[in-house]
């Protein structure tokens, strides 16, 4: 099975090309079973989704 991860932390993110639309898209080319996608800023190191996959 195959997981993917998305994460963003900022709007601005988008107009740069990395928002959660942009890498949805780049994760569909590569394929995925499952996908997980979380919204934090880089201040914060907690990320819950992201550790429950782990």
């Amino acid at each position: 099975m195959k997981f993917a991860y998305a994460r963003v932390s900022t709007r601005k993110q988008s107009r740069d090309g990395n928002g959660l639309d942009d890498q949805i898209s780049q994760l569909k080319i590569v394929g995925y079973d499952e996908l997980v996608v979380e919204g934090f800023t880089g201040y914060t190191t907690k990320r819950p989704k992201l550790d429950a996959l782990i």
